[in-house]
């Protein structure tokens, strides 16, 4: 439903919830992690 692109990111980590249902992401972008 939320999905947002950005350019020059790059996704670190996937965050799941106990059904397996992705709720968030890590990611890095212009070096920083966010």
């Amino acid at each position: 439903k939320n999905l947002h692109i950005l350019q020059y990111s790059v996704v670190e980590k996937v965050h799941l919830d106990r059904s397996n249902r992705a709720y968030g992401v890590t990611f890095k972008r212009h070096g920083r992690t966010r």
